[in-house]
């Protein structure tokens, strides 16, 4: 027997992430409240609710006590209150997926990506809904969307960037106060300018416009 559709925070609720979970296996127009013991145990989040809710009525229950509740959740400091982006996750596997995804889409969610869960050995697939802070529902901007797997193949199979190469080397006397005088092309001509000093540092210079200190003597 399914459990009735939840609204909860996210781990330790301290991120703006919710959940609604609890999608049952029979679909949107599945009861949400599958006995009259469940009903009465149930929170009714958003209520009143009745036994004969389905779980697509469920869903649009839990939306809007999320955007009316924590959409448009506000940080109130010196008087003013500062608005902030909130989302709703849902996680769905390939036997529930089917049925839910349109629904999902319908309401706001995109499709961020799918996996293989290797506790169940079904696939897993996840949807986001983002609220801004004056809890208008959009999708997602394409600034904002995933990648989809077509990309990630992509940057995977990209050479790795190789190190950056030396392109010159100075030398420097190290002074007994931390400073340093140069830049001198080799140590002979740091010893030549200042034969008395204990220590030469070197830098190499990379392509990349780095560069690197090193003791060379001393």
């Amino acid at each position: 027997m399914a459990s009735p559709m939840k609204l909860v925070t996210h781990s330790g609720g301290c991120c703006g992430v919710h959940v609604i979970y609890n999608f049952g296996f029979h679909g949107p127009d599945a009861r949400n409240f599958e006995s009259e013991n469940a009903y009465r145990a149930e929170g009714h989040q958003g209520g009143p609710v009745t036994m004969m809710e389905t779980r697509v009525e469920a869903l649009d229950r839990l939306l809007l006590v999320f955007d009316n509740t924590y959409g448009d959740q506000r940080n109130v400091q010196g008087g003013r209150g500062t608005g902030g982006a909130r989302i709703v996750e849902v996680c769905l596997n390939e036997r529930q997926v089917g049925a839910w995804r349109q629904p999902l889409l319908d309401r706001g969610f995109f499709e961020a990506f799918d996996f293989a869960n290797r506790n169940s050995g079904l696939r897993v697939y996840m949807f986001f809904r983002y609220v801004e802070s004056d809890a208008r529902t959009i999708n997602m901007s394409r600034a904002l969307r995933p990648m989809n797997r077509e990309q990630i193949v992509q940057i995977n199979a990209r050479p790795a960037v190789p190190p950056a190469a030396v392109v010159a080397t100075e030398y420097y006397a190290h002074l007994q106060n931390g400073g340093r005088r140069g830049p001198f092309d080799s140590r002979g001509g740091v010893r030549l300018a200042y034969p008395r000093v204990r220590r030469i540092d070197r830098r190499l210079i990379n392509s990349d416009g780095t560069s690197t200190w090193q003791i060379a003597e001393g």
